[in-house]
């Protein structure tokens, strides 16, 4: 156990697979610039879960032992952690194990629960995706939109074979929403932590995306409003950075406002980023069911990680109370699946 609980942790789930391998490295590199520790967590499925078509008296194969698949589990978790605190010790210098504390946990339970009550005091919980593409939502799996959906701290997705740039940046998406200001923030401290550049990014429509499918001729624009969303940008961003402490003041920064859907923009954008951070809709009830197209477009379609800011817990309310609350307020047939995988 830890033997100092303040320092920030970062959650992360494991179970065994590549996606999983490149999850962890991601939540020791964001432990390391924190100067905190990570917590692993490795689920395997309850007895209930096995069903009586694999194990049981009726079958060939008795029910296992829980003890025994503890015992692998724990084997295997401890073994990818040793191998990535290995591969990593170059990057962190000559004792990681030292400078990133890595604690193990291997519970029996719904990996979704569990997961996400272990990110109720953490500072950020990172999960693996199998792939992109058009089936990279059942990649993800019903565990990780569980985290991206309900977590009361940032959520970072790692795509499976992300690599770092040669030029480091964070690219942060933005639309001047209260939630997109949060995220700003975020991505301010990242590019700080990471000595990156920062590239703020805000994606517009055309003019005509809604006028032509209703027979409305365009309006002209000239690029006036092209020059209307670039000063509009840079207004919230110098507003943000005026709220910032003077080290995060000085971080290199940048904006872009690109014409186009911002769906298609911002993975694009991921392309030449060492992070993408977007803001999550809101919290409470079903609107944490609301990541949004943008959101989720980012998630499942981004080439490097992504990371989805919440909303901070109402003032006199802590990040966990708060998201008590959320889940009691969320039909059962409005939450994720109780079991799949980490990633």
């Amino acid at each position: 156990m830890n033997s100092q609980p303040d320092r920030p942790t970062v959650v992360v789930g494991i179970d065994g697979s590549e996606a999983a391998r490149g999850a962890l490295v991601e939540a020791v590199r964001s432990a390391d610039r924190r100067g905190g520790r990570v917590r692993a967590v490795s689920v395997f499925g309850p007895s209930e879960t096995w069903g009586p078509w694999s194990f049981g008296p009726g079958s060939a194969m008795g029910l296992p032992d829980r003890l025994e698949m503890e015992r692998e589990e724990s084997a295997v978790a401890c073994r990818m952690v040793s191998d990535v605190l290995t591969g990593l010790r170059s990057e962190l210098g000559s004792t990681p194990e030292v400078e990133v504390e890595v604690e193990v946990e291997v519970l029996p339970g719904r990996a979704a629960e569990l997961l996400l009550d272990r990110a109720r005091d953490a500072d950020e919980l990172v999960v693996g995706h199998r792939g992109r593409g058009a089936v990279a939502g059942a990649l993800l799996g019903s565990v990780g939109w569980a985290c991206v959906l309900h977590a009361p701290c940032p959520v970072t997705v790692v795509t499976a074979g992300a690599e770092k740039t040669s030029t480091p940046t964070v690219v942060v998406g933005i639309d001047g929403s209260d939630n997109a200001g949060v995220a700003l923030r975020y991505g301010w401290r990242q590019a700080a932590w990471r000595h990156a550049r920062l590239r703020v990014v805000m994606a517009y429509e055309p003019l005509d995306a809604w006028a032509v499918a209703y027979g409305v001729p365009a309006p002209a624009d000239g690029g006036d409003r092209r020059r209307h969303m670039s000063d509009e940008l840079s207004r919230l961003v110098e507003e943000v950075r005026g709220s910032l402490p003077a080290n995060l003041q000085a971080v290199p920064w940048e904006t872009a406002a690109v014409l186009g859907a911002p769906t298609s923009v911002l993975p694009d954008e991921s392309r030449t980023a060492d992070l993408l951070v977007v803001g999550h809709r809101g919290r409470g009830g079903l609107r944490s069911a609301l990541l949004g197209s943008v959101g989720l477009g980012c998630v499942l379609q981004a080439v490097c990680p992504t990371t989805v800011v919440p909303m901070p817990a109402p003032a006199g309310l802590d990040a966990g109370r708060a998201h008590d609350a959320e889940r009691a307020d969320v039909p059962a047939h409005a939450m994720p699946l109780p079991v799949g995988p980490i990633a």
